[in-house]
């Protein structure tokens, strides 16, 4: 985590210097509410992209069940807790989004139920498979799955930001989530019960995370309060 946590302060650092040396404040029409949500999220995001990809690089290179199930365990006590890191701050986050009229996009605390299933339903299956290869192929598995999904919340803070104000427009588009009354998920076109491996957000192999912006009011640029842009 120190890794990611550096990286962020870098790239911080850099967007200052492009701003002119202009200190990281928040544009005068964004709520500390939202500032302080959007901060929060931003931060669960980005140590959930690396937990995941350390999980499937070190699932992906182990030799035995043993050290499969080794891996397996110290993924589960990170990635709860950043999951309940996420779950806390997303009806804030939707209903900032709802508030900006995209009440339609306001689904983040869904994906984050849809997170929280597939990791207890992960912790179930990794190790009732025949052998190693099949214990590999369950993780790889989850981890693309997750991985995708947190791309997704990724989107939607991103969405989030740019209503509000904090951030630039983002082109990035995504899939829905809705939470039935059943329990199951509706993600995208496709149901899934949280029982069952979830449908294909994204291709078998871990995809390379895309990095999350920091908003306006953490470390980045002053916001423009009419566009959303960055102050040059």
């Amino acid at each position: 985590m120190k890794a990611i946590r550096a990286s962020i302060a870098i790239a911080a650092a850099g967007l200052t210097a492009a701003c002119g040396g202009s200190s990281p404040t928040a544009s005068d029409g964004v709520s500390s509410e939202a500032q302080t949500a959007a901060q929060g999220y931003q931060a669960a995001g980005a140590d959930m992209s690396t937990t995941i990809a350390q999980y499937q690089s070190a699932a992906a290179t182990t030799t035995d069940a043993t050290a499969c199930q080794a891996a397996e365990t110290t993924y589960q006590a990170e990635m709860g807790p950043l999951i309940d890191r996420m779950t806390a701050v997303s009806s804030a986050m939707d209903q900032h989004m709802s508030d900006a009229t995209r009440p339609g996009d306001a689904d983040m605390g869904c994906v984050a139920a849809a997170m929280k299933a597939e990791l207890a339903r992960h912790a179930a299956d990794a190790f009732t498979l025949p052998d190693i290869a099949a214990d590999q192929a369950e993780a790889a598995q989850h981890a693309a799955t997750m991985a995708g999904w947190v791309d997704h919340q990724r989107t939607r803070y991103e969405q989030m930001g740019e209503a509000t104000g904090m951030m630039p427009p983002t082109d990035d588009d995504t899939w829905t989530c809705t939470q039935n009354a059943d329990g199951t998920f509706t993600l995208g076109d496709a149901i899934w019960e949280p029982h069952h491996t979830p449908p294909a957000q994204t291709p078998t192999a871990t995809p390379t995370p895309t990095p999350w912006p920091m908003p306006c009011g953490g470390s980045t640029c002053p916001c423009d309060d009419s566009s959303g842009h960055p102050h040059e």
